[in-house]
């Protein structure tokens, strides 16, 4: 944001036009969430003061974290809000714009895509899915199932005191890539199994580098069933090596209006 003015406006989500604002608080107290038509889309959006969230104001709060905390969840209701009555292409938490005309500007070589993308949304919602480990039962079930850690394991049972410490520090490193290479097969496995079903997945990366399962799915009656069974497979198959699989949903569909948006940016 350039433009020398004190407001800017807060950005939800892409929605069809015509379609009302849900009627829910906007992202700071007192204030409402407005549906702005811009011809082809409309979006979701709050007239909000830009020092609270511009880098070297004396207003700004970016720093506490408490308040971020309170805004991100005033952004999810929103979103949540809108996705549970219609389509909707939610944006990420603290998207501004200093104007009508920058947020005009930046819509419009992406109204193709947001149209498709909201089109793609309709009747579906995001279910996601990620890996949680037990790290001693993991690590035990490795060395009775990896072939190197238990050759390195034998050779530390028969060797002197002197290598000792060298043993350990080679079943250290097998361990390591014994983990990786079963959680890859696991992450290949887990994301094969979801695209049997026939709905899009995406595949992204944790902070800790350990992968995220996104699947958009029809929230008809049928589909929470099918995915909760999908839990209850995994849970059963993965269980002896001291793995489990989270399941959290149904969301807005965040990480497909996420990778909807980089690939239309890469054309613009």
């Amino acid at each position: 944001m350039t433009a020398h003015t004190d407001r800017a406006w807060y950005v939800y989500a892409v929605i069809a036009p015509g379609q009302p604002a849900p009627d829910v608080p906007g992202l700071l107290p007192g204030t409402t969430v407005d549906a702005i038509s811009f011809g082809t889309v409309d979006v979701l959006a709050t007239l909000v003061p830009r020092a609270l969230f511009e880098d070297g104001q004396d207003g700004n709060r970016t720093d506490d974290p408490d308040w971020m905390a309170e805004r991100a969840a005033a952004h999810h209701a929103v979103v949540a809000a809108a996705a549970s009555r219609q389509a909707c292409l939610p944006l990420g938490f603290g998207t501004l714009f200093s104007s009508l005309d920058r947020l005009s500007g930046w819509l419009r070589p992406r109204a193709a895509a947001m149209r498709d993308g909201i089109a793609r949304m309709a009747g579906h919602a995001e279910w996601c899915l990620s890996i949680c480990a037990d790290p001693a039962r993991h690590a035990a079930w490795l060395a009775h199932h990896d072939a190197e850690l238990q050759r390195l394991t034998r050779q530390a049972e028969n060797a002197g005191a002197g290598t000792a410490f060298l043993m350990a520090k080679r079943i250290d490193k097998a361990q390591v890539a014994a983990r990786v290479e079963h959680l890859a097969s696991v992450e290949a496995r887990i994301t094969a199994l979801l695209q049997a079903a026939g709905w899009p997945v995406l595949v992204e990366r944790q902070r800790d580098g350990s992968p995220c399962w996104s699947v958009l799915a029809p929230t008809d009656a049928g589909a929470s069933p099918l995915v909760q069974a999908w839990l209850a497979a995994l849970t059963e198959e993965l269980a002896p090596s001291g793995l489990a699989v989270r399941l959290t949903g149904p969301w807005p569909a965040y990480a497909f209006a996420r990778a909807a948006l980089q690939a239309e940016a890469a054309h613009v």
